[in-house]
């Protein structure tokens, strides 16, 4: 059973927590093994979201260039938050969010009678944050639970950085509780679902990765003429829209044309 860590939510009762939980504007963090989700506010200060393709390079004799052979696309996105403190309370509180998850990087553990113990399960996480960061393998979004709808990877670490300018707060002496924080991690997606193209319909595979579903604002750009030769406007069922389909037609289209296309390529 997965819960949210229990911590009370002290000094966070003011409008950024009342936005960050009625507008979904979260960063969340679900450790598998455990069941436990801890939530940060998102106040994103950085979020790169890298793709990138791997091939087997293979130099031919007698050929200037090496033979490239497709092997894999890999996903790593990169992101950075502050986490802010208005009291003292508030302060804590994030401290013991950060504690917990720094915990979850480690693995679940059983112990013998020996009192010896063995890895049971490996760290691993489910992260979401909005559209940016979430899972596509189902067609419904309107869920926010992380545990359904968080985008399944591998966390390699954090870095927690008190912004020392900032001040602390302090209770006891010695005591030292950050007034400002910034996190920042790496997460490698681990890909649940097909991607690419399907050779039939040359349709994407996965209609709403990576961000959402498929755009329905009146800016959708249509179709770009190159992807005439893949026969995509070929598959364009309402003939009033688009009787015959050649690049001069593309062109002059209406704004509603354009619509109609792009919404039937992206079915």
């Amino acid at each position: 059973m997965s819960t949210y860590t229990k911590f009370g939510d002290a000094g966070d009762q003011g409008a950024s927590r009342a936005q960050a939980d009625t507008q979904g504007h979260r960063l969340e963090f679900y450790s598998i093994p455990t069941g436990i989700k801890v939530y940060f506010k998102a106040l994103l200060t950085s979020f790169s979201d890298q793709y990138t393709t791997n091939y087997n390079s293979e130099e031919v004799y007698g050929r200037m260039d090496p033979v490239q052979s497709y092997k894999s696309t890999s996903r790593t996105i990169s992101v950075s938050i502050d986490i802010v403190s208005g009291s003292l309370e508030e302060s804590k509180e994030n401290i013991a969010k950060c504690g917990m998850l720094f915990n979850m990087l480690y693995p679940v553990y059983s112990s013998n009678s020996a009192g010896a113990g063995s890895i049971k399960a490996a760290p691993m996480f489910r992260v979401r944050l909005g559209n940016l960061i979430q899972t596509t393998k189902s067609e419904d979004t309107s869920s926010s639970d992380v545990e359904t709808t968080g985008l399944l990877g591998t966390i390699g670490g954090f870095n927690y950085e008190p912004v020392v300018e900032t001040g602390f707060y302090t209770d006891t002496p010695g005591s030292l509780y950050p007034k400002h924080v910034n996190l920042s991690f790496e997460l490698t997606v681990q890909h649940e679902h097909g991607l690419g193209f399907e050779e039939s319909s040359l349709k994407p595979r996965s209609k709403n990765f990576p961000y959402g579903p498929k755009p329905t604002s009146p800016g959708a750009s249509p179709a770009s003429p190159d992807q005439e030769q893949l026969g995509v406007l070929e598959n364009v069922e309402n003939q009033d829209v688009l009787p015959t389909a050649t690049a001069s037609d593309v062109n002059s289209l209406t704004q509603e044309q354009a619509e109609a296309v792009l919404d039937d390529i992206l079915k």
